[in-house]
């Protein structure tokens, strides 16, 4: 019996070498983690469990370097990428401002920008989730821009029938019913209301100048008094 322990110690004594050897051999960039699980089972005593920690104590600070790299890496086209969406937030925050038209050609950037964060996250395995996270909020942004500029656009639209509605009351009135209809979130919807409740009122005043303006009034004031 005595000699079978001896021979069962001497078996796991060599498993444990084999282990840990396969192990140090794989090297920390690409660690074999099966060979240190098994050495892990198979260590007994106190310097074979100091070898097993010194060397996993190896590996864990090789994967603490590659993910402080992939993070770093990351963080920096994260800026990147956030500078740009800044950029075309500050261009089109311009191109409203001055009252541009040339809103259409955002789109296609939108599109590139959106494309960009979906890349960038597909290849952001084994960064930290916390990195990650930020391109959701991000990609939230970017499409909010879209919205943006797609009420604008129509926005536009409606104050351009709008001022080619200008001289004709009838017109103009239905303009500003639709813009109200098509832009309802617009400040201008408040004024351009109001405009369309006095519509009665100015639509009176176009009346009596017409008739102010008939010939047959205006020859009232040639009849000789009685």
């Amino acid at each position: 019996r005595l000699n079978g322990l001896v021979a069962a110690e001497n078996n796991r004594k060599q498993s444990f070498e084999a282990m840990i050897n396969r192990a140090v051999e794989a090297g920390v960039e690409e660690p074999d983690r099966s060979a240190l699980n098994e050495a892990d089972k198979l260590a007994k005593n106190i310097d074979e469990k100091s070898r097993l920690a010194d060397w996993r104590s190896k590996v864990n600070a090789a994967d603490r370097d590659r993910q402080r790299n992939r993070d770093q890496r990351f963080e920096v086209q994260f800026k990147s990428l956030l500078a740009d969406v800044e950029g075309l937030e500050r261009n089109i925050q311009t191109e409203q401002r001055l009252g541009g038209s040339g809103a259409t050609r955002f789109f296609g950037q939108i599109d590139e920008l959106v494309a960009r964060i979906d890349n960038f996250k597909q290849g952001s395995n084994g960064v930290a989730v916390a990195l990650v996270g930020q391109l959701g909020p991000l990609k939230i942004r970017v499409q909010s821009l879209r919205r943006q500029l797609s009420v604008a656009q129509r926005q536009q639209s409606s104050l351009e029938r709008l001022t080619a509605a200008v001289g004709r009351p009838e017109n103009f009135q239905t303009a500003l019913e639709s813009f109200i209809s098509e832009n309802p979130d617009s400040p201008l919807s408040a004024d351009f209301k109001h405009v369309v409740d006095e519509s009665k009122w100015w639509k009176d005043l176009d009346r009596w100048k017409g008739f102010l303006s008939n010939r047959h009034f205006s020859a009232i004031a040639k009849i000789p008094p009685k």
